[in-house]
């Protein structure tokens, strides 16, 4: 599976079997697999410092792990950080980006299975993902709506409790504004969860923002946003 990663270093080593396109920034590199071994060390793809998921992980033990996904047929962003009596660190966040070339149903297959591989891998204790909004687009709303649920099917396979946020609720979590824009939504991750640099893509900012939503939610709230 074909993950474009923040905090995993400088070289990753996956097994995939479909033709894979690896996108950094204004760059892509196509790779064939088993095995992909891939440089994720542009100043596009490593947003955090070079710990690795586990040492930022150690920092907040016993600590719940939120995993937020912002769910798209050609580029899911995903996020997670650790919660512990109000501090949040972030573990790792970037995105799935299935080929364009590929059929709808092969690029659903990707996404669950680069949220299962995450899930395996970090163990978190719950997914947060985005509230579908209406579409003028009939398609487009179809399309969004079956990658959500290769999503959720993913989570809920593992056992992990969903909750969902509108996106305007998670921008008012995060800036205190429902309809603050992408660049608004970056600054304040970054601030919040003491990034070096803003967090890229814009998809995977809107998912640590998602996290970051649930962890500073009432429980009451919780309890009317499980899904």
């Amino acid at each position: 599976m074909i993950l474009e990663t923040a905090v995993q270093g400088n070289k990753v080593m996956q097994d995939f079997e479909l033709e894979s396109l690896i996108i950094r920034g204004e760059h892509s590199q196509k790779v064939k697999a088993p095995p992909i071994v891939s440089d994720y060390g542009s100043k596009d793809c490593v947003n955090l410092s070079p710990s690795t998921a586990v040492s930022r992980m150690s920092q907040n033990p016993n600590s719940e792990i939120i995993l937020g996904v912002d769910p798209g047929s050609y580029v899911s962003g995903y996020g997670l950080i650790s919660v512990k009596d109000h501090t949040l660190i972030a573990v790792d966040y970037g995105c799935i980006r299935p080929p364009i070339k590929y059929k709808l149903s092969e690029r659903y297959l990707i996404i669950f299975e680069g949220i299962d591989e995450l899930i395996e891998k970090y163990k978190p204790t719950v997914l947060v993902v985005e509230m579908q909004f209406m579409y003028k687009n009939a398609q487009s709303a179809l399309k969004l709506g079956m990658a959500r649920s290769a999503v959720m099917i993913a989570a809920k396979r593992k056992g992990l409790p969903i909750f969902e946020y509108a996106p305007t609720v998670a921008k008012r979590a995060v800036v205190g504004n429902g309809k603050a824009s992408k660049a608004q939504v970056q600054g304040m991750v970054k601030s919040l969860l003491n990034l070096n640099i803003i967090p890229k893509p814009e998809d995977a900012a809107d998912a640590l923002a998602l996290a970051i939503c649930h962890a500073h939610a009432a429980p009451h709230i919780k309890a009317k946003r499980e899904v």
